[in-house]
């Protein structure tokens, strides 16, 4: 079908992990939804991603952020076990914990303190001598400090569960759209009344954008500070029992074990780069860090190597809000290196938001007016 001319509640643009769980959650509340995705689903920064849940790992302190993160973490075992049920998909949902692993006396010194503020606060979170790290995970170097273990610290696999959610939403009744490119929104007055697509118009009253590093290339969100981060990975093939049981993470490199047993070894810190190429002294950098952590990783053979393009704010949180200037325009962007981590929640809130319900948490600190540029600075794109 061409798209020209129909008519739906809501349009969703972005076929991520944020806009499949998005459009999901609005099917289930009876909107007639589209997903609009120019490429394929999960071509995006969330195809491109390691999948891990490491809530207690990205959070620096006590607060609201590192509410939001255990909220997602925890709910996505429930949520694995629903889409299987859906799609008979299985999105590799694995709790193995993550290994916060101290290179020297300084890394250590932060691991602790890490550890400490986390179990004052009831989470489960331990500090591991050098001894104690190695038989937790027989893989590490034996010349580590120590690890923080956290053992509620989960993971999947990122495009099986982009390919999940977005067949559960097909199954709801979503129009999931590949290859058809938005161009920009139409408005009636101050309100939205549609899209104008690269197959014709879409005439919808609310519009949720959820476009990644690309959402701030629609000229109403031009004037936020969005841009990529690109992260480069690399996979490689662990002999049987040879390689970490768990999620090793150390300065500068992550290595995470899959339930099939290639290991994704990432990921680089590449500002403001939209481009997708991975280099070669990127990549050799990511395999030198992470023969630091498990020597034998240099021993595994190559799979393949890729890049994605995180979308990032700032101060590194998401959007998620309605659009103070134009009625029915939604935005759930920014999700910087906790898209898949936040990608079933969010599409619970953005759902809520849109709906009118309650939302489940305060969406205070990732409203739209808190990101925008400062005055005089209006039209800068992600471009």
């Amino acid at each position: 079908m061409s798209g020209r001319g129909e008519t739906f509640d809501a349009g969703v643009i972005g076929g991520g992990i944020i806009g499949c769980a998005t459009a999901w959650e609005l099917a289930r509340r009876g909107l007639r939804v589209v997903l609009l995705e120019r490429d394929r689903l999960a071509a995006g920064a969330s195809g491109a991603a390691a999948g891990m849940l490491a809530a207690q790992s990205e959070a620096q302190g006590p607060g609201a952020w590192l509410d939001l993160l255990l909220r997602a973490r925890d709910g996505w075992a429930p949520r694995a076990d629903e889409l299987r049920t859906e799609t008979g998909i299985d999105v590799e949902y694995q709790c193995g914990g993550v290994l916060r692993v101290a290179a020297n006396a300084e890394e250590q010194a932060e691991l602790v303190a890490r550890a400490a503020w986390q179990r004052a606060l009831g989470l489960e979170a331990q500090w591991l001598t050098a001894g104690e790290a190695r038989r937790q995970e027989p893989a590490l170097s034996p010349d580590v400090a120590g690890a923080l273990w956290a053992p509620l610290e989960a993971q999947v696999r990122p495009a099986r569960a982009v390919q999940a959610l977005g067949a559960a939403a097909a199954s709801k009744g979503v129009a999931v759209r590949e290859g058809q490119a938005v161009y920009g929104l139409l408005r009636a007055g101050r309100r939205v009344s549609g899209l104008s697509t690269s197959a014709g118009t879409i005439h919808c009253g609310v519009v949720v954008a959820a476009a990644g590093a690309w959402s701030g290339w629609l000229r109403e969100l031009a004037s936020l500070p969005l841009g990529p981060v690109k992260g480069q990975i690399v996979a490689a093939q662990a002999p049987p029992n040879n390689g970490p049981r768990h999620i090793v993470w150390g300065r500068g490199a992550y290595i995470t074990p899959k339930a099939s047993g290639d290991v994704f070894i990432g990921a680089t810190e590449e500002e403001g780069v939209f481009d997708t190429r991975p280099t070669l002294g990127a990549l050799a950098g990511l395999v030198t860090r992470a023969g630091q952590l498990v020597p034998s990783v240099n021993c595994w053979p190559l799979l393949s190597s890729w890049a994605g393009l995180r979308p990032a704010l700032p101060d590194r949180l998401p959007v998620l809000a309605a659009s103070p200037d134009l009625e029915g325009l939604y935005v759930a962007t920014g999700h910087y290196r906790n898209g898949i981590l936040l990608g079933p929640l969010t599409g619970r809130l953005m759902a809520q938001l849109v709906t009118g319900e309650a939302t489940d948490v305060d969406l205070a600190p990732y409203s739209l007016t808190r990101a925008t540029l400062p005055a005089g600075t209006e039209g800068r794109t992600a471009a």
